[in-house]
C-alpha cells in the first residue's frame, strides 16, 4: 500500500513519495516495484549511489526486467558503454538467471558489442538449459539479427518466438499483467506474483473430410425439418367493401319525368302560345 501510495504521487510530492518508499522497501526488501520506485526516486534526488544499493540488494533477492532496467538507467547521461559495464556488475549478483542474461545480451547490442550480446543469450539456447528458450529471448535474437542485417535470421527467430515459451509476468487471480498492482481483481491485497502464466491447452479439432461434411450437413436438414412445428392456419384474406354508387330518387306516382321540372321552367309550348324557334336568315329577310 505505501508502495501504491508513493507511486500515486505527483512530482510536487517526490520527499514525501521517496519516504514512502523507502518505507516499504524496509518492510519487504524483495518487492521489485517498492524498490525500482525508490531507486528511481532516490535518483532523481541525485543520490545515486543509495539508488543503486537499493536495487542491487532487491535484484539478489529477485531478478526482474524492471529492477535491470531502473540499474541501467539510473544516469540518463551514461554511453552505452558504461550501461554495459553496469549490466555486467548486475549480472554477477545472479549468474545464470534469464533476467541478468537478457540484461546483458540488451546492454550489449545497444553498445554494437554482438558477440558479447550473442555470448550472453547462448546459454539459454543450449539443449542443456533447464527451461525452454523464452519470447523475450527470441525476440532479443531477432533484434541481434536485424542489427547485423541479416533478414533471413531476422525472420527465422521471429518464427521461433512465435511458438516459444511465455516470459514471467505479474499474475493473480489467474490473470496476468505487464504492471503490478497492489490489489488483485478480486480484491486481495498483495496478491500479484511475478511468475510464468499458466498455460492453456486446448484440443486439436477433428479433421473431417468434405463428404462427410455434406452429409452431416444434410442429416441436420432433414431433422430440423422434421422437428419444424406446424405452422398456424392463415385467416382467408378479407374483401374491401365497395359502396354502390347512390341510387336516384324515384319520382311519385301519377307524375311523370317532365312534371318534375323546375317551377320556372316553361316546359313544353303551352297551348294557344306561338311556337318560337330559331330561323333560318333568308335572302328576303
Amino acid at each position: 500500500l505505501k508502495t501504491a501510495q508513493a507511486g500515486a504521487m505527483g512530482p510536487g510530492e517526490a520527499k514525501a513519495a521517496l519516504a514512502l518508499a523507502q518505507d516499504a522497501v524496509r518492510l519487504a526488501p524483495g518487492l521489485v516495484p517498492a524498490a525500482a520506485l525508490a531507486a528511481k526516486l532516490s535518483a532523481q534526488a541525485g543520490d545515486y549511489k543509495r539508488a543503486s544499493k537499493v536495487i542491487e540488494a532487491a535484484y539478489a533477492q529477485a531478478p526482474h526486467p524492471d529492477l535491470a532496467n531502473a540499474y541501467l538507467r539510473l544516469r540518463p547521461g551514461d554511453a552505452a558503454i558504461e550501461r554495459l559495464a553496469r549490466a555486467k556488475a548486475l549480472a554477477r549478483l545472479a549468474p545464470g538467471n534469464l533476467e541478468s542474461a537478457l540484461a546483458l545480451g540488451r546492454a550489449a547490442l545497444e553498445a554494437r558489442d554482438f558477440a558479447a550480446a550473442k555470448g550472453a543469450l547462448a546459454p539459454l539456447f543450449e539443449a542443456s538449459a533447464p527451461t525452454r528458450p523464452t519470447v523475450r529471448a527470441c525476440l532479443l535474437m531477432a533484434d541481434i539479427a536485424e542489427a547485423q542485417g541479416a533478414p533471413g535470421a531476422t525472420r527465422e527467430w521471429l518464427a521461433r518466438a512465435a511458438r516459444a515459451a511465455r516470459d514471467p509476468a505479474w499474475v493473480a487471480d489467474g490473470v496476468s499483467s505487464d504492471s503490478w498492482s497492489p490489489v488483485s481483481p478480486t480484491g486481495k491485497i498483495d496478491a500479484y506474483a511475478w511468475r510464468v502464466p499458466d498455460e492453456r491447452l486446448s484440443a486439436p479439432e477433428p479433421f473431417i473430410e468434405a463428404p462427410a461434411i455434406e452429409a452431416e450437413i444434410e442429416a441436420q436438414a432433414v431433422e430440423a425439418k422434421a422437428i419444424e412445428p406446424p405452422k398456424p392456419p392463415q385467416a382467408p384474406p378479407q374483401l374491401a367493401l365497395v359502396e354502390p354508387p347512390p341510387v336516384a330518387e324515384a319520382a311519385p306516382r301519377g307524375l311523370s319525368v317532365l312534371d318534375l321540372a323546375a317551377p320556372d321552367d316553361p316546359g313544353p309550348h303551352a297551348a294557344g302560345s306561338p311556337k318560337r324557334g330559331f330561323k333560318m336568315f333568308s335572302g328576303g329577310g
